[in-house]
């Protein structure tokens, strides 16, 4: 009877637990949908780099939206990964960095999202070859990414120079920056450090658009690796610090850089070398690296009285205002950040206009500091308005349909600025809907083979014949109902002995994918001795499967046939025979042959877990 007591306990204590646990999971589900749709009423989307999900592959773990520093950009539904804020997306790659089985990618912006932005490729090269585009220009924000652009900037060029052997005449450069801000200083070093013969212009100052940042901005949030130094471990910097160490590193470095100097044109001749011409000089050079940042002329609103000398459209010093009444235009993150900088400085009265009805493209970080400047008391904030007209000693604004008028020492207007896209376009650079990179011309086809079969009726044999075609080895036992030529869910399976055929992304997230989940022993057989890294591989996504325990990796192999229980397989021309349930094969059609090498005559030896690595 106790026995008994004690089971029916148990079991209301468990059902307690899963009744709250799965209560949970839909309040989190209803959260998600509800910041979906928020997110649709404003923005049509991301609006540069974003991840991208692969449903096939994700296993719900959960890992990529808690590692995410901008809030809710990515929710669980359906225990599958999605974006739901994509408009709040930064590009910091927290999220693909932390996926475990390689499911998320970073693309770029749909077409319709980026027209204005230039065509690059995944070496960042423009159209116009030995032209590059790095930094927020090409459409990432965040110096941790303007910092890796430029070091891998290099590193192509590099490689491209060195395959061409002999260097061009005395007078030409290897490669000419344009911008010393975070990606040009990164590129410089990189050349130093490569034995680059390079030239560094910059307009105005070292350290770029960071130089103009306010004081004791924070401007970075996790670790890079800096050329010439290492791996900078600090996760926040602010702006001081930072041009201090730069400071530092490039007086060690003995880095060379021609301020105030800047590029009026660049025109490439028929030799492929470049003919630089900026206000003081003229440079050729094999390669051109452009960081000029996105900032430009600031966007001034055409309002009345806004050439006043109150009327400024950049803070350095928050604290040189005291006392003073200020109004702050905007609704990003550098409005938000300099109104919370004023109002934080003695006797000033601030007050911060944005003509939406809420903040939705600011960071996590500064939205929580906002609401609490605004419930302090320190900060007030009116939404749906608009400056109408400055005036010596005060401000006339529109908030939600009626006229106001509020005392004014000085107003801060940060309304973005214009992009040099006349200057790309004068030097041949595309830009628009089209786009070069590969990870997002692959989103781009999915999206277009979508609307093309809304379009066109097709039988439903039709799609599933060609596929097959594309993939097949031609082995013996291959049209068993265990082989499959794609995975559509890794979570339906479990405990299965798996097989996968490629070396290829799809094949390496496959196997991942397939090895987190359900217990399963998943083997991946490939017909190379390592694994190809490149744009087209995804470094960490390799780098990942070979440390990974779940997955064992068969190298040199080739596949003889497939049986009901059973691969036969060559390993280092060792016959082999793998017990197994599943096949997957997930190679391209170019691989074909490579995998139809039969074994040698000999007597097959079973092989076991962790024979072969």
């Amino acid at each position: 009877m106790d026995t008994l007591l004690a089971l029916g306990v148990a079991v209301v204590i468990a059902f307690f637990f899963l009744h709250r646990y799965l209560r949970g999971l839909k309040k989190t589900e209803e959260r998600a949908r509800a910041a979906a749709e928020k997110g649709k009423l404003y923005s049509e989307g991301p609006r540069s780099q974003h991840p991208h999900i692969d449903t096939t592959f994700c296993i719900g773990c959960q890992s990529c939206t808690m590692v995410c520093p901008e809030g809710d950009v990515l929710a669980m539904l359906g225990g599958k990964a999605v974006i739901v804020n994509g408009y709040k997306c930064i590009g910091h790659s927290l999220c693909a960095e932390a996926c475990p089985v390689g499911a998320i990618t970073m693309v770029m912006a749909s077409p319709s999202m980026s027209a204005d932005m230039p065509q690059l490729t995944p070496e960042y090269e423009t159209n116009v070859q030995n032209l590059f585009i790095v930094g927020e220009l090409g459409g990432l924000a965040l110096i941790k990414n303007a910092v890796n652009q430029g070091r891998e900037c290099i590193d192509t060029i590099d490689q491209r120079l060195n395959s061409m052997g002999s260097r061009p005449a005395a007078d030409v450069y290897d490669v000419l920056i344009v911008g010393a801000g975070p990606a040009g200083i990164t590129a410089s070093l990189r050349a130093i450090e490569k034995n680059l013969k390079y030239v560094t212009v910059e307009q105005d100052e070292v350290g770029g658009t960071v130089a103009k940042y306010p004081r004791q901005k924070l401007v970075m949030t996790s670790p890079v690796e800096f050329p010439m130094y290492g791996k900078f471990k600090k996760t926040e910097l602010s702006k001081e610090n930072l041009l201090a160490f730069w400071d530092k590193v490039l007086h060690r470095a003995d880095f060379q850089v021609r301020a105030g100097e800047k590029v009026d044109d660049i025109k490439k001749g028929s030799d492929g070398i470049f003919t630089v011409t900026t206000s003081k000089s003229q440079y050729r050079t094999r390669a051109v690296i452009l960081a000029l940042g996105k900032t430009g002329t600031p966007r001034k609103l055409g309002v009345k009285g806004e050439e006043m000398p109150k009327v400024m459209y950049r803070l350095i010093e928050a604290d040189h205002y005291i006392n003073k009444k200020i109004l702050v235009i905007g609704g990003g993150d550098s409005a938000v950040e300099a109104a919370m900088g004023l109002a934080h400085q003695v006797g000033n009265e601030v007050t911060l206009s944005y003509r939406q009805d809420r903040f939705s493209r600011i960071k996590e970080r500064n939205s929580t500091r906002v609401e609490e400047c605004v419930r302090s008391g320190k900060l007030k904030v009116l939404f749906n308005s608009t400056p109408l007209e400055f005036r010596e000693h005060a401000v006339v604004l529109e908030v939600k349909g009626e006229r106001m008028e509020i005392p004014n020492d000085f107003v801060w207007i940060f309304a973005g600025g214009t992009p040099p896209y006349d200057f790309l376009k004068k030097i041949g650079v595309q830009l628009g809907s089209h786009d070069l990179t590969v990870e997002a011309s692959k989103e781009a086809r999915e999206q277009k083979a979508a609307k093309k079969e809304k379009e066109v009726v097709k039988t439903p044999e039709a799609p599933v014949v060609e596929a097959f075609a594309e993939a097949k080895l031609g082995i013996a036992g291959e049209d068993l109902p265990k082989v499959a030529y794609r995975l559509d869910d890794a979570q339906r399976y479990e405990d299965k002995d798996i097989l996968i055929i490629g070396g290829g992304d799809s094949a390496i997230r496959a196997a991942l994918a397939l090895g987190y989940s359900g217990r399963n022993r998943v083997t991946l057989t490939y017909r190379g001795d390592h694994f190809q890294r490149g744009p087209t591989h995804n470094r960490q996504l390799v780098d990942r499967l070979e440390h990974e325990k779940k997955v064992r990796i068969l190298r040199n192999a080739t596949v003889a046939a497939i049986t009901n229980d059973s691969v036969l397989v060559t390993v280092a021309g060792r016959p082999a025979e793998i017990p197994n349930d599943l096949v997957f094969i997930l190679i391209d059609s170019e691989s074909e042959q490579l995998f139809q090498t039969p074994p040698p005559a000999a007597t097959r030896t079973l092989v076991r877990p962790g024979s072969y690595s």
